[in-house]
């Protein structure tokens, strides 16, 4: 689908739109800030090819995709909620180039390997606020402490991580 150029565009909402992919090749909005796709039908999602330098928050939640590699070229990217899609944990390896990200929601989605999820968490260096609810990789006995090897982390599925229980997580891992 063909997008206008649109030079002073800030915000755009497109959701519950029954769209089926999101992926233009060509479309100009430098100063888009926020993007919301959610309760569309997505399957495919790639801006991989725009210039979107200022998007830092981004809504895909309620969607059916299986994959976030079309975020990979959003460095901006601050906030990103893929919540209730199809994605498994390798789906989610192109995370690991969004180093301003802080706010990561996943929950409802399909991700088994907890030590997949740690490794990409582990590499997101501004993550403050992860949710992972409602997936199988929680019930994984080492999640919460696997997650919080991510020293940023403050909030965990909506939970505040106190010092005093990060610590203790650490000290009782390091003793297994």
């Amino acid at each position: 689908a063909h997008l206008p150029s649109l030079p002073r565009l800030r915000y755009l909402d497109l959701s519950t739109n029954r769209l089926g992919s999101f992926a233009p090749a060509e479309w100009s909005a430098p100063q888009l800030a926020s993007l919301n796709l959610s309760a569309n039908m997505l399957s495919e999602f790639d801006v991989s090819s725009l210039a979107l330098p200022k998007l830092v928050r981004l809504n895909l939640s309620n969607n059916r995709l299986t994959t976030l590699i079309g975020v990979r070229k959003l460095g901006a990217l601050i906030e990103l909620d893929a919540s209730c899609n199809q994605l498994t944990a390798a789906g989610l390896e192109s995370l690991v180039l969004l180093t301003e990200l802080r706010a990561l929601e996943l929950a409802e989605n399909r991700i088994v390997d907890c030590n997949v999820l740690a490794g990409v968490i582990s590499r997101l260096p501004k993550l403050a606020s992860l949710c992972v609810l409602d997936n199988d990789a929680n019930l994984d006995h080492d999640y919460r402490m696997s997650m919080l090897q991510n020293v940023s982390i403050e909030t965990l599925d909506y939970t505040t991580v106190r010092p005093f229980v990060r610590e203790q997580m650490m000290k009782a891992h390091g003793a297994e």
